[in-house]
């Protein structure tokens, strides 16, 4: 057993778990969910289950295929819900919706949820979006949330190795 809501606790400010780890006052958000992954696996491993576990494995520091688009098309769906009862009832719409990491992300959430988008095809744009701005290793995590997704399609790993070639960065 693992004691989530300790550890909930203890890492939110003044022990009360909120929007940091919490999306709706009932689901995890990425970083919730990522931290009960790895309370998990820290639990699996450390009661000796994995036999067969390579012992060098670090899971990585944060959600892994998760960035600022996801992370505005998941706020942006909760929006309306929490601007309802049991939450403080007033009247919202989409279009109050103000964005919580990048406002390009959002704009493409909106357009992927309201405009009948393909979630790839998002991602894509924003990774295009991103390179235009010069950010190639955060295009390069648009891709890989694509390939996370749709491990078999070749696409997304073509893109992430031609980014690596634009930038010379061979290794």
């Amino acid at each position: 057993l693992v004691d989530f809501d300790s550890v909930f606790a203890s890492r939110s400010p003044g022990g009360i778990i909120g929007n940091e780890l919490i999306c709706d006052h009932l689901h995890p958000n990425p970083d919730g969910y990522f931290l009960m992954a790895r309370l998990l696996f820290d639990a699996i491993r450390g009661l000796g289950l994995l036999t067969d576990l390579d012992r060098s494995f670090e899971p990585p520091p944060a959600p892994y295929g998760v960035t600022a688009l996801d992370w505005e098309i998941g706020l942006m769906k909760v929006f309306a819900m929490v601007h309802r009862w049991p939450f403080p009832d007033s009247a919202v719409t989409v279009d109050d919706y103000r964005p919580q990491r990048d406002s390009t992300a959002a704009r493409l959430a909106r357009e992927y949820l309201y405009g009948h988008n393909i979630w790839s095809r998002a991602h894509h744009a924003m990774a295009e979006h991103l390179l235009r701005r010069g950010d190639a290793a955060s295009a390069r995590r648009e891709y890989e949330a694509i390939a996370v997704f749709s491990p078999d399609d070749p696409w997304p790993h073509a893109r992430i190795a031609e980014i690596y070639r634009d930038e010379k960065k061979w290794g």
